[in-house]
C-alpha cells in the first residue's frame, strides 16, 4: 500500500497539467476574488447586498463562485491521474505492479483525497484575503463581518473533497479523458438543469451536483421555505458517493481481469 500511494501521488505530482491548472485556478482567483468581488465590489450590490452586508465577504467567496470554479481545475486533476493511465495504457503497469487491485484503488482515492483537502485548505484562507486586497486597493471600506468560521471551513472542506471524487469516478466509467472532462463540465451545468425540468423543485435538490453545491450555500444566509439544510445535502452526496464508488470498485475489479 505504502509502495502504491508512493506511485500516486509522484504521479500527481509530475504530471504538468497538474501545475498548469493549479496555475489556472489561482489566474482565477485573482481574476475573480481580487479583481471582479473585491476592487470592483461597489459594482456588486444586487449580488452581494453592499459593502454594509456584514455577509459580503461569505457570500463573496463561495456563493458567486469564488470557490466554485477552483474546485473544478482540481477536479480536472483528479480527472486526469486516472484517465492518463488509460490515455497512455499505463493502467497495466499500475495493476500489475500491485498485488490488489483495490489497494492500487484505495491508493488512488487516498491520494486524490489528500491533494484535494490541501487545494481545499488553500481555497479557503486564500480566497477571502483576495477579496479584502482587493478592497484595500481600490480604497473601499467594508462593513463589519459576520463570518462563520467552523461551517466555512467544513463546507468548503467538504466540497472540495466531493468535487475530485466524483471525477474519478466518471474516469473510471468512461476510461477517457475527454468524455470524462465533458461529463465533469455538461452533468451540472446542463444535464442535471434538464433532468430537474421533469422534477419538482424539492426533488430538484436531490440531484447531485445540486445536492453539493447546496452544501457550499444553503444556510449561510436566509434560504427560501423549502430549501434543504446543508447537512441534508451533505448526506445526499455521501450516499451517491457510496454508492457510485461501490460500482466503480466492482468496475475497477472485475474490468479488464485476466
Amino acid at each position: 500500500m505504502i509502495t502504491g500511494l508512493r506511485s500516486e501521488f509522484r504521479k500527481l505530482l509530475t504530471i504538468r497539467s497538474t501545475y498548469i491548472l493549479i496555475a489556472l485556478s489561482l489566474a482565477y482567483m485573482i481574476l475573480f476574488d481580487f479583481y471582479v468581488i473585491g476592487f470592483k465590489g461597489g459594482a456588486h450590490t444586487q449580488i452581494l447586498g453592499g459593502l454594509h452586508n456584514p455577509l459580503f465577504l461569505i457570500i463573496g467567496v463561495t456563493r458567486a463562485g469564488g470557490i466554485a470554479a477552483p474546485v473544478l481545475f482540481s477536479s480536472i486533476i483528479a480527472v486526469l491521474l486516472m484517465a492518463h493511465e488509460y490515455r497512455y495504457n499505463t493502467i497495466m503497469y499500475t495493476l500489475t505492479s500491485s498485488n490488489s487491485r483495490s489497494k492500487t484503488l484505495v491508493a488512488k482515492i487516498i491520494a486524490v483525497s489528500v491533494f484535494s483537502i490541501v487545494f481545499s485548505v488553500a481555497l479557503m484562507v486564500l480566497a477571502p484575503l483576495l477579496v479584502l486586497l482587493g478592497l484595500h486597493m481600490h480604497h473601499l471600506k467594508l462593513a463589519h463581518q459576520t463570518f462563520y468560521y467552523r461551517e466555512y471551513f467544513s463546507r468548503i472542506l467538504f466540497f472540495g473533497w466531493a468535487y475530485p471524487l466524483i471525477g474519478v469516478l466518471l474516469a473510471i466509467f468512461f476510461r477517457n479523458i475527454i468524455a470524462s472532462i465533458l461529463a465533469l463540465l455538461l452533468i451540472p451545468a446542463t444535464i442535471e438543469p434538464l433532468i430537474g425540468l421533469l422534477l419538482n423543485a424539492n426533488q430538484q435538490q436531490y440531484l447531485p451536483f445540486t445536492a453539493l453545491t447546496a452544501v457550499l450555500n444553503n444556510g449561510l444566509v436566509k434560504n427560501g421555505p423549502g430549501i434543504i439544510s446543508s447537512t441534508r445535502s451533505a448526506i445526499t452526496v455521501m450516499i451517491y458517493l457510496i454508492v457510485g464508488w461501490a460500482v466503480a470498485w466492482y468496475i475497477f475489479i472485475k474490468r479488464d481481469a485476466s
